[in-house]
């Protein structure tokens, strides 16, 4: 009986003292679930510019002087927007096919529509972005974007919508490419911002 009953006790205290999880391989678990949370392929909103010249976010007076004085500037209805770069009063600035918001004296790429913008490109690096880019040129460059981003909306047959990450870390901001499913050329450009 008293052989049984250190046995028992031994058995409770070996239990109580037993070795934990290592820490080291709760660590390596995390660190696997944040590196499968990282965008691959991503264009990265500062490097992006307008025409190779103008940032996405940029002052009013240097834009009218590269773009000249904007088609129009109108105050939006409130009641009807959805997102925006920053919270407080903006106008949306239209040149030539291009949509800003403004907030004073800054601005902030929203869209491009190419079609009404000839000429017009957005670059990242050594690439442009223009009327001219084709599904497949642009394929090469984020393959995995292309396969597994295609948002899905209401003219599916005439336009192939491609969402591609604005930065490494993973959120809803996004830029979205519109293709003609036709032509397979780039319509237009947005910066989806996420709310």
């Amino acid at each position: 009986m008293k052989t049984k009953l250190i046995l028992v006790f031994s058995c409770l205290i070996w239990a109580c003292h037993s070795p934990k999880r290592p820490q080291s391989s709760i660590k390596k678990e995390q660190s696997v679930h944040k590196i499968g949370s990282v965008n691959k392929e991503y264009l990265d909103r500062d490097s992006v510019k307008l025409n190779d010249d103008i940032s996405m976010m940029s002052s009013f007076k240097a834009t009218i002087i590269k773009l000249g004085k904007p088609d129009s500037i109108i105050t939006p209805d409130s009641g009807n927007i959805s997102q925006s770069y920053k919270k407080g009063e903006f106008k949306y600035c239209h040149f030539k096919g291009v949509l800003f918001e403004k907030y004073q004296d800054s601005l902030v790429f929203r869209s491009i529509d190419l079609p009404k913008s000839p000429g017009w490109f957005l670059s990242y690096k050594r690439s442009k972005f223009s009327s001219n880019t084709t599904i497949d040129s642009f394929k090469k460059l984020f393959p995995n974007s292309v396969e597994d981003n295609e948002l899905h909306g209401t003219s599916m047959d005439e336009n192939q919508w491609i969402r591609i990450a604005a930065s490494p870390d993973v959120s809803d901001t996004a830029w979205v490419f519109l293709f003609d499913r036709n032509s397979g050329k780039l319509k237009s450009i947005e910066y989806w911002i996420d709310d």
